[in-house]
């Protein structure tokens, strides 16, 4: 090999990690602590025309909202059910205390029937 010889140049592709845009080594492209790789088209001195990085860090953050709006609108349905449960529990009672006495007063009538009819043999 002479030295005048063109050496080959080593191209890396990558795909961004949010839009899978594909991107090479002369692409501007930035790398997460997580190894994913996000397009970021900037102008020096303006502001990004377009931030995959900043875009996934949004949408990661309105999903974790989203969710936990879900989870908290969840247990408050699962409390107001508990609590119609509870109230209809609440208002059986009386209903069963008069069915329980109804039935103590039929028990006391059938003991006294079967004592006369014992008295009268």
């Amino acid at each position: 090999m002479s030295n005048n010889a063109a050496k080959r140049k080593r191209v890396l592709t990558f795909k961004c990690s949010f839009c899978g845009t594909q991107l090479d080594s002369n692409d501007t492209f930035v790398v997460s602590a997580e190894y994913k790789h996000f397009c970021i088209k900037i102008n020096p001195g303006h502001p990004p025309i377009k931030d995959c990085m900043e875009d996934y860090r949004n949408k990661i953050k309105e999903d974790h909202v989203r969710n936990e709006r879900l989870r908290q609108e969840a247990a408050i349905k699962e409390k107001q059910e508990q609590e119609k449960i509870r109230q209809e529990k609440i208002k059986a009672i009386p209903a069963l205390e008069k069915k329980v006495q109804e039935f103590k007063q039929f028990q006391k009538q059938q003991r006294l029937q079967n004592e006369k009819r014992l008295s009268q043999n």
